[in-house]
């Protein structure tokens, strides 16, 4: 029977986050509407053993992978097990209630000409996060990433700052928004092909579907009425060479996407 949604989750050495992940998820879950893909990137730790638990679910679908193919790539070839209506990009390190994502379909539903939606994700201490966007600029790649995540984000007034820039009340037209947590409709995906594996792991994939998206006549949603905890950038931000490495990352799938998309300065440079 063909199901509203399917959930794809990845796990990578997840072992300390896709146990509160999955228990979340199931409290309230529909197994009429809905189904979980899980897709293991060739986890070293306990993840593969903690898996084996949820096997005995007959809506979740495991498949462990013998190599490591990052989140495009790992999303893309979980998505070929689909068979909801909409598809759901949902991180291993979130802590979530299936009832926020039958508002993000009922929000779809009602409005077809919406392609992608994202809900409002807060850390482990209550901060909302940075899952949405408009269109990346050269201000925003150095002095956001860089600055904010690297020095002045150690501020209180900042950190306040931030917040409050981040805090919306309505759902609205963004750029983008974050893979941590994300609704995409079906045939949108397909008529894509899913994102672009050449993001290996960087946020870019996302903003460079979004973008694609949009150039084919859909909106991307923030709808921060419903809400759900991310844990992964709290924990990387805790050590400051995570915190490079993931930045380094993010920064080289941005220029990646400035290329890919020939814009401006980036673009002329990365092609010189």
């Amino acid at each position: 029977m063909k199901k509203d949604l399917s959930i794809i989750i990845l796990t990578y050495n997840s072992e300390e986050d896709i146990k509160d992940c999955l228990d979340s998820l199931l409290k309230n879950f529909d197994k009429q509407r809905a189904e979980i893909i899980i897709w293991d990137n060739n986890s070293q730790d306990k993840t593969k053993e903690i898996l084996k638990h949820y096997q005995m679910f007959n809506f979740v679908k495991i498949v462990y992978s013998d190599k490591n193919l990052g989140f495009a790539q790992g999303n893309n070839e979980a998505s070929k097990l689909a068979e909801g209506k909409y598809i759901l990009l949902l991180n291993a390190d979130t802590i979530s209630d299936f009832k926020v994502f039958k508002e993000l379909i009922d929000y779809l539903e009602k409005n077809p000409n919406v392609g992608v939606i994202g809900p409002k994700c807060l850390d482990e201490n209550n901060v909302v996060q940075e899952s949405f966007g408009n269109k990346p600029s050269l201000f925003k790649e150095i002095v956001g990433k860089i600055f904010m995540s690297l020095y002045l984000e150690k501020f209180e007034t900042i950190k306040k700052v931030k917040n409050k820039i981040l805090h919306k009340e309505k759902p609205q037209e963004v750029g983008w928004v974050g893979g941590a947590c994300a609704v995409i409709r079906r045939d949108l995906w397909d008529k894509l092909g899913g994102l672009d594996s050449t993001y290996f792991f960087s946020n870019g994939d996302m903003i460079d579907f979004c973008y694609k998206a949009i150039q084919l006549g859909y909106k991307v949603i923030y709808y921060p009425l419903v809400s759900i905890i991310h844990k992964g950038s709290r924990s990387v931000t805790k050590n400051l060479n995570s915190r490079i490495i993931g930045l380094k990352s993010s920064y080289l799938g941005t220029l990646y996407l400035f290329k890919n998309h020939k814009k401006g300065i980036f673009y002329l440079y990365l092609t010189k």
